[in-house]
């Protein structure tokens, strides 16, 4: 339910100021699609392990699903000091015009519009509230918002069951004759082959889709 004042219920303009406050100091996690990860590489000309080694990390959850709890591994966006990784020396996002959907939407957010210190704290550090060159939002408009984040959400986390789902044997034979299994696999290793795992399964998903 979304946080009820005057402010949103009268509605108020927004329009992004690039002031950085929502990359800076956040302490929360940007969850990102397999595919936006994809489109973050092709327009940085990096490979799917050049992103995932500087800009993108595996974020495992445990689920409640069917009645069962499932650990389930999402891919979000890295941060330095609570500094989102995309920011450059000047607080400019590298990545603006092709960001992903839950920073489109910010400050649309659930965890923003529907409690009411989130909101009071943003409404006030965020330059982007009351910029009267944006259009005005109202309740109607949030809330149209929000159920896109929620529907994006869900596919996060249908993904995530499809990636959970696809047999990492076969993967990980392959994998592991390109170790040198006659030397101790250090904890740094196995984090590696694990990211490695995680990436495979990500270009299976891609090619399925192409």
């Amino acid at each position: 339910m979304i946080y009820s004042n005057n402010f949103i219920t009268d509605g108020f303009r927004y329009k992004c100021a690039r002031c950085a406050s929502c990359c800076r100091d956040w302490d929360g996690i940007i969850y990102v699609s397999i595919y936006e990860v994809k489109n973050i590489a092709d327009n940085l000309n990096l490979t799917l392990e050049e992103v995932f080694k500087d800009f993108i990390h595996m974020e495992e959850q445990t689920v409640d699903y069917g009645g069962e709890s499932i650990e389930l591994t999402y891919l979000a966006i890295n941060q330095v000091d609570n500094h989102c990784v995309f920011l450059d020396e000047n607080d400019n996002c590298i990545i603006h015009e092709y960001k992903p959907f839950l920073c489109k939407i910010y400050p649309f957010w659930s965890i923003i519009m529907e409690k009411s210190d989130n909101f009071e704290e943003y409404s006030q550090k965020c330059k982007g509230f009351n910029n009267q060159d944006g259009p005005l939002y109202n309740k109607e408009d949030i809330e149209e918002i929000l159920k896109s984040e929620e529907d994006y959400l869900e596919n996060l986390n249908r993904v995530a069951l499809i990636m959970n789902s696809i047999d990492e044997t076969e993967i990980l034979a392959i994998m592991m004759e390109r170790m040198d299994l006659n030397s101790r696999i250090d904890e740094d290793a196995l984090e590696l082959l694990r990211n490695n795992l995680v990436i495979k399964k990500i270009q299976i998903l891609i090619n399925q889709n192409s």
